[in-house]
């Protein structure tokens, strides 16, 4: 299958151009490194064409049951609003969320994150008078949301 091919298949996902050359080079190294199975470390998984620490974070903490929480833009978001961290980059976001839970809390905690972040603390309009959070959470008084 070519790149063009598959991109006509995964079309409804973002950026499915460039996906479908990493998916394609991720299977041929899969098939070259792997003998067709999908690495079980971070390391291992980060090393495939377009799989980045997000990624490998989420196929080791899913698939092998590892100590990950990957941090995408809710997990970031929402963990800076309440104060969990003031870090800049995911990478750093990541590191202060894992000071603050035990290895087997750490994938619920992501899912977590990310159900919060898509259905209550939203980017452009979060609902803070419905946040179940709101008593803990500074983000309303930063915004002049005061009650």
């Amino acid at each position: 299958m070519t790149p063009e091919e598959l991109a006509g298949e995964i079309k409804g996902c973002g950026l499915y151009r460039n996906k479908s050359k990493y998916i394609i080079e991720a299977s041929r190294k899969l098939l070259e490194l792997h003998d067709g199975q999908v690495p079980g470390t971070r390391e291992e998984l980060q090393a495939l064409p377009g799989v980045g620490r997000k990624t490998a974070g989420v196929v080791f903490g899913i698939a092998y049951g590892g100590s990950a929480l990957p941090v995408d833009t809710h997990v970031y978001r929402v963990a800076r609003r309440l104060d969990l961290s003031r870090a800049r980059l995911p990478e750093k976001v990541e590191e202060d969320l894992v000071k603050c839970l035990a290895p087997h809390q750490r994938m619920e905690a992501h899912h977590l994150f990310i159900a919060h972040g898509r259905t209550t603390c939203r980017a452009r309009k979060p609902a803070c008078g419905d946040c179940c959070l709101r008593e803990l959470c500074p983000y309303p008084e930063q915004e002049g949301e005061k009650s």
